[in-house]
């Protein structure tokens, strides 16, 4: 096997523009419907041939380096018989960790890049290592629906600007998913049209997601961060993205952005960035 060349991998993050969760299956899992856009905020991931594999982080030291979504997608490009190197990875971290935006999957599809160089693999079954994987092996706008499987690309809106505020702490993904699962979550999904109207470029009213009333229970202070944080927002709608923590604002221009997330930082708000969605890489 021949030694890795070092080599760099820049991992975006992701925001849901709408999210409806069906009701636990029997195998302990939720389809999902939700349409998603990757962001410019990122992660960077510096593979280099090492003895054996290791992760080192920077930027989060509380990542447990041998059992987060990198060393599992490193895993599971060995057991699809893709004959990769040992490496170290350098994890440096930008997204926050329990966020809502993705960032170890993101990491993780970024791993599977990487392996595809290597040797080509079946990219459907990437949801085994995570639900988003698959989408974030492509990028850009896309629906995805069942455990992450079905992708149908939308058109993407690049160089949108984004702004984003997060409570400081993480959200676990699971605590709020088993909130969901003691609430009513019988209602209709209405992803349908919401995707519809994204696609032809129209003007979105209402931005779902199922998760959040969850989020609010199993964090009350979630709820609390969103209140206080519109108060300085002038009364620009924010959207929380997955299952939490962070909210984001579209209908910005770059200075607006800029304005919002200096007045936000200054007014006692843990984190927060203004960035800008982004398409699908070299399309």
């Amino acid at each position: 096997m021949k030694k890795c060349e070092n080599h760099r991998e820049y991992a975006h993050a992701k925001i849901n523009l709408g999210l409806w969760v069906g009701p636990k299956a029997l195998d302990g899992y939720h389809p999902i419907d939700s349409v998603m856009h990757t962001i410019a905020l990122g992660d960077v991931l510096t593979i280099e041939s090492a003895p054996q594999f290791d992760v080192v982080t920077s930027g989060a030291e509380d990542i447990e380096a041998k059992t987060n979504l990198v060393a599992k997608a490193y895993d599971w490009l060995r057991l699809q018989g893709v004959r990769v190197p040992s490496i170290r990875v350098h994890l440096e971290k930008h997204i926050p960790i329990g966020a809502g935006l993705g960032g170890g999957s993101s990491d993780a599809a970024a791993i599977l890049r990487w392996g595809a160089r290597i040797e080509s693999f079946d990219p459907d079954r990437a949801s085994q290592v995570g639900m988003d994987v698959p989408f974030f092996l492509r990028g850009g706008a896309a629906r995805v629906g069942g455990y992450g499987e079905r992708i149908t690309s939308l058109p993407d809106r690049h160089g949108e600007p984004v702004l984003l505020i997060n409570p400081g702490f993480e959200v676990s993904t699971e605590m709020v998913y088993g909130m969901y699962d003691l609430i009513d979550n019988q209602e209709d999904c209405g992803m349908d049209e919401f995707a519809l109207a994204w696609s032809q470029g129209e003007k979105v009213d209402v931005w779902p997601n199922a998760l959040e009333p969850a989020a609010w229970l199993a964090y009350p202070s979630l709820r609390d961060f969103k209140e206080y944080a519109g108060r300085w927002l002038d009364g620009m709608p924010c959207h929380l993205s997955g299952s939490g923590g962070t909210y984001y604002c579209l209908g910005l221009d770059p200075e607006q952005a800029i304005w919002y997330r200096d007045r936000l930082r200054k007014e006692g708000i843990p984190w927060a960035e203004a960035t800008h969605l982004v398409g699908i890489p070299n399309e």
